[in-house]
């Protein structure tokens, strides 16, 4: 209500109010009313001047960050009558290997960083990274990427959920391997910090998968690709399964792990869309049931890549439909970056009679970069000059052969 308004009303009630003003329902008007305006009237400064100039000047002038997000952390923060936490917090952060740009960075993302208290709240954090293998170069760029890894309790929620990864991937690598053990950790914490947050429920779905014969080495795939399986919930995890072996994976198969994979990154309708695709060039039910479930992950790719690589095999190659259902996984290279320089060099190598026999369309896009250098370009000597520049050549599709 307007102070007008206020004012208004009051007058009208002291009218009617006039030929008895010791009437004590208008006094008692009287008194909420004028507490009232004097309430709004002063909170008008009380606002104003809420912003804490000296945090706001810290900011500013020791991380030259933004003013308005210095504006929004010093209103936010209005109570701190000291920047010394903030200080020490900073410091301890550059000690650390922290630029200016990543400290504003974990500010904005986490503000409420700047008044932890560094012994308690952050040094152990730190200390415990260090402890899993995170090297000091690397621990800036490491938290920067994941500031929730700060704000989790060290005791209750970081190390109980790092322990529930540490023991699958333990289970499923040699003593010798602990290396690989370290790396996977970090690489899962590194992209995925969140899936530590829920103990409970991390070991909930654990529990779930293994019942369907996802063990060992498939439960670490999925850790390290699609952690987030592990906190869509049973019911949901329940109907995701189902969708798999509707498809034909079987229970306890090893590519049941990959079936999962590609149905969690699309759903019903785009599976279907993919199916259709592949039916439009005259694949059968049969054979799209059988690319599936050799080549799961082919369903991840967009169905541009799957059109442009069916349409070139079948009609530059002229290759046989059957190649393709032997080994769909061949839909899913780059036609840039692998399948069209290689047929390039395999054509010369071909045309300049340079090799008796030529491998397969499926075992030539198997080979890694370096294997397939060695053996079609710099094996030849005399051509390899030439074979570099055609491998490393324009990108445009050659016509039909």
């Amino acid at each position: 209500m307007s102070t007008l308004r206020r004012q208004s009303l009051l007058s009208s009630y002291s009218r009617n109010f006039h030929s008895n003003p010791s009437d004590p329902l208008f006094s008692l008007i009287k008194i909420l009313f004028s507490r009232s305006f004097n309430h709004t009237y002063t909170s008008i400064p009380c606002s104003k001047s809420s912003e804490n100039h000296a945090l706001f000047k810290f900011f500013v002038d020791s991380l030259k960050g933004c003013k308005q997000r210095a504006h929004t952390i010093a209103n936010r923060f209005s109570h701190v009558i000291s920047y010394k936490k903030p200080q020490v917090a900073v410091d301890f952060l550059k000690t650390h290997g922290f630029s200016d740009t990543q400290i504003r960075s974990l500010l904005s993302i986490y503000p409420k960083l700047h008044q932890f208290d560094v012994e308690k709240n952050l040094k152990p954090k730190f200390i415990y990274f260090q402890e899993l293998g995170v090297t000091r170069p690397h621990l800036a760029m490491f938290i920067s990427k994941n500031p929730m890894l700060l704000s989790c309790s060290l005791d209750k929620k970081l190390k109980p959920g790092v322990e529930v990864i540490k023991n699958v991937l333990e289970l499923n690598q040699p003593e010798s391997n602990k290396f690989n053990i370290r790396d996977d950790l970090i690489r899962i914490l590194s992209r995925y910090s969140w899936v530590i947050g829920n103990e409970s429920k991390l070991l909930s779905s654990i529990k779930y998968l293994e019942s369907f014969g996802i063990v060992g080495s498939q439960l670490v795939v999925l850790l390290k690709n699609e952690p987030r399986l592990f906190f869509v919930g049973e019911s949901k995890l329940k109907s995701l399964i189902s969708r798999v072996t509707e498809l034909g994976f079987a229970k306890g198969s090893r590519m049941l792990v990959h079936g999962l994979r590609a149905c969690y990154g699309n759903r019903t309708e785009t599976l279907h869309k993919k199916y259709e695709l592949l039916q439009s060039f005259g694949f059968s039910e049969l054979e799209c049931a059988t690319m599936i479930i050799k080549s799961p992950i082919l369903f991840k790719s967009s169905e541009t890549r799957i059109r442009r690589g069916i349409e070139f095999f079948l009609s530059n190659l002229m290759l046989n439909k059957s190649v393709i259902v032997a080994s769909p996984y061949i839909l899913m290279y780059s036609m840039e970056k692998r399948i069209l320089p290689r047929h390039r060099v395999l054509q010369m190598v071909k045309s300049r009679r340079l090799e008796r026999r030529l491998p397969s369309i499926s075992t030539m896009l198997c080979l890694s970069d370096e294997s397939f250098m060695e053996r079609y370009i710099l094996k030849f000597k005399d051509d390899a000059k030439e074979l570099m520049l055609v491998y490393k050549g324009p990108l445009s599709e050659p016509s039909k052969v």
